[in-house]
């Protein structure tokens, strides 16, 4: 993926090569994965009825110290939309890892993404993994 003209590269002062440090450091390009990987799934028969579980991943911004952390529904079908319940589950992680750094970037309908600290994303996955086994 290359850097548009005039964007500026703030890794390397502005004289860099044109490469974004992070090919999945947005949401709209981590749902695009997330949704391969589904689609993936489906087709070779791993995530179909009771195994059609959600699906978190975790992409690293080393520009600035963050992690985008997704969480997606696995459906049965391509196309189809449920809610999300993973919002909040993300609120109560951040809160419980102290992070009032952590940030929900987008909450839709089917799925979410947060910024975590670098400095806390273990802590954060470790919490998300206490909440959903309550």
């Amino acid at each position: 993926w290359e850097r548009p003209r005039g964007v500026e590269d703030k890794e390397n002062n502005g004289k860099g090569n044109g490469k974004i440090g992070s090919d999945f450091g947005t949401s709209g390009k981590l749902s695009m994965l997330a949704q391969f990987l589904m689609d993936v799934h489906r087709e070779n028969g791993k995530w179909k009825g009771r195994k059609a579980k959600p699906l978190v991943l975790l992409a690293e911004r080393p520009e600035d110290g963050m992690y985008l952390v997704g969480a997606y529904n696995c459906m049965e079908k391509a196309g189809t939309v449920a809610n999300n319940k993973f919002g909040r589950r993300f609120e109560i992680a951040a809160k419980q890892c102290g992070g009032e750094e952590s940030k929900v970037v987008r909450e839709r309908f089917d799925d979410v993404v947060v910024e975590v600290p670098r400095k806390q994303v273990q802590n954060f996955v470790q919490q998300l993994h206490v909440i959903m086994e309550q």
